[in-house]
């Protein structure tokens, strides 16, 4: 049985999830958050059946689940594999407004970093 990550574990993405979220351009970005909300609300992965349900390539999908990996939302494990999902329904609506959080964080810190 999955674990499920408390909204507590998930006040802070990890830098690298950060940097992942402000690398994406807004279509990118929202294939992501659909991926998530799909993932959760099936309480399974499996990247073909993600690849029906948001009609996307298998490289699409591979992206995906790498992302998908990199912010906590799916355990590690081979890419072919279902992955067991860490974050629970309940916790759904926080994790989305975490990660929109941290991506513009992100994005903000990037736009600094420019202009120095």
């Amino acid at each position: 049985m999955p674990s499920h990550a408390s909204p507590a574990d998930m006040s802070t993405v990890p830098l690298s999830a950060q940097e992942l979220l402000a690398s994406l351009d807004e279509r990118s970005f929202d294939l992501l958050t659909h991926a998530i909300d799909v993932v959760i609300q099936s309480q399974s992965f499996a990247r073909l059946r993600l690849e029906q349900a948001l009609r996307i390539t298998a490289a699409q999908s591979h992206d995906l689940t790498a992302q998908l990996e990199a912010l906590g939302v799916i355990e590690p494990g081979h890419p072919e594999a279902p992955r067991d999902v860490i974050i629970g329904m309940h916790d759904r609506l926080m994790f989305q407004a975490v990660v929109a959080l941290n991506r513009r964080e992100a994005e903000t810190t990037t736009q600094q970093q420019l202009a120095a």
